[in-house]
């Protein structure tokens, strides 16, 4: 099988979502959700339970006493959090607890990156009909789900890829050489079958190129800006630059968080 067709989504392998998980993003797609509601549906899986318990109680958040009930943890990581790590977990489930290192620079960078689009989301003027800052951390998080798609298919094949292109255009392009399409594309078309929300499907899908809606445009000005600071980009038109400077100072300090995340995750 050719390296386009091992990464293509067909029907009979596409990952699934564990039934739990797909209950979680089902849950966190409306606007009335509970507390309540989000421990019940964590109590049904004792695996990403101890996930986010883990998260929360990691060297990282540093609280006084041990967080030992899924409500305080819930409370005190927050839904988006919560939701990118168990859909973060259930994509690494297939390396069995063995995670190449590859693969968790790619979580690393998308955790930062998630972290940078809520920075720039409380900063910037409002946007109207843009998207809350945590819905702009989620789309961070899981804009780089595509190379997980690539890695867990083609590990040598896009490892190579990653040590040798010379720069992001340069993965581009040879992403689209070997597998037909790019990391975005494969990762919206992911995440729309998983049934996230369309307008974070289209955050994913074009945060290197094209251009969306009027309201959602300003969003994905903010995704583009926080990406491109972890990697010395400019900012795209509509971002300040000293802004963006206070940014990848802050993504500086957040690191630790990010790596317990990470830790949490596998």
């Amino acid at each position: 099988m050719n390296p386009a067709e091992r990464v293509r989504l067909h029907e009979e392998d596409l990952p699934t979502l564990p039934p739990v998980i797909a209950q979680l993003v089902a849950l966190f797609a409306r606007d009335d959700y509970t507390l309540d509601q989000i421990v019940s549906v964590l109590e049904r899986d004792p695996p990403v339970s101890g996930r986010v318990l883990r998260l929360a109680n990691s060297a990282y958040y540093g609280f006084a006493s041990r967080v030992d009930t899924l409500r305080r943890a819930a409370v005190l990581l927050g839904a988006a959090t919560i939701q990118g790590l168990a859909l973060a977990a259930s994509l690494l489930d297939r390396w069995g607890g063995r995670v190449p290192e590859v693969v968790l620079e790619v979580w690393l960078h998308s955790y930062l990156c998630g972290k940078g689009c809520r920075y720039l989301a409380v900063r910037l003027p409002p946007r109207p009909g843009g998207l809350a800052p945590d819905a702009l951390f989620l789309a961070g998080l899981l804009h780089d789900v595509g190379k997980i798609r690539f890695l867990a298919r083609d590990p040598e094949g896009y490892e190579r890829i990653l040590e040798s292109a010379s720069d992001p255009g340069e993965v581009r392009k040879r992403e689209a050489q070997r597998y037909e399409g790019n990391h975005a594309g494969i990762g919206a078309d992911l995440l729309a079958a998983w049934g996230l929300p369309g307008t974070l499907v289209a955050l994913v899908r074009h945060h290197h190129a094209g251009q969306l809606r009027a309201e959602l445009q300003a969003d994905l000005e903010i995704l583009r800006a926080a990406n491109g600071a972890l990697r010395g980009e400019p900012p795209p038109t509509g971002v300040p630059e000293a802004l963006v400077r206070d940014l990848v100072t802050q993504l500086e300090q957040d690191r630790s968080e990010a790596e317990a995340f990470c830790q949490a995750i596998t």
